[in-house]
């Protein structure tokens, strides 16, 4: 089933939905089932936003860019080294109902090395309620990926997966560090 672009019955209800969790305890392990694009109905380069364990504790969000399905290539993703731009990640402090804009206050201090280029990313550490959201395109498309069997990601959406799209996405920890998805 490939969802059709901002279909109603897909639109993130007004209070959110709970969409998954990212670990912060694996080096590595990461999310990447947020894009900046519908990916079912793009053709040609796609980002979409990859949250990384990077230090146990310590996530980080990353751009990631490829090329769609839609162009009947393979798919393969390398992080953007330029991609800080595109997404914002911001503290919500202890009040998750704040609305409007808010001031960037999470500079980019972290990144990963990625075949040898430095890739400049958010920090989003646990124990925190933050938010990401992107910069220059009003939704972000969740598309549910395929299980995987170990910490590592899966590249592959499962073609029968929920599809949600929103305006942004909080993080927080309860356990473990959640994602939720907001109009």
């Amino acid at each position: 089933m490939q969802h059709n672009l901002l279909c109603p019955d897909c639109e993130t209800p007004q209070g959110g939905c709970f969409i998954g969790s990212a670990s912060a305890r694996f080096v590595d392990q990461q999310t990447n089932d947020l894009y900046l694009n519908h990916h079912w109905s793009t053709v040609g380069a796609i980002d979409r936003v990859a949250i990384v364990c990077i230090h146990w504790g310590l996530l980080a969000a990353f751009v990631e860019s490829g090329v769609a399905a839609a162009t009947g290539q393979p798919e393969q993703f390398v992080f953007n080294p330029g991609g800080t731009g595109i997404i914002l990640a911001q503290h919500l402090g202890h009040d998750p109902e704040v609305q409007g804009p808010l001031p960037n206050v999470i500079p980019q201090p972290t990144g990963i090395w990625s075949n040898g280029i430095f890739v400049p990313g958010h920090s989003l550490p646990w124990h925190e309620r933050l938010e990401v959201r992107p910069a220059h395109v009003p939704h972000l498309h969740y598309h549910k990926h395929k299980k995987r069997n170990n910490h590592q990601t899966t590249n592959d959406i499962d073609p029968n997966g929920k599809y949600k799209w929103g305006g942004r996405v909080a993080l927080g920890t309860h356990v473990q560090c959640f994602l939720r998805l907001l109009r």
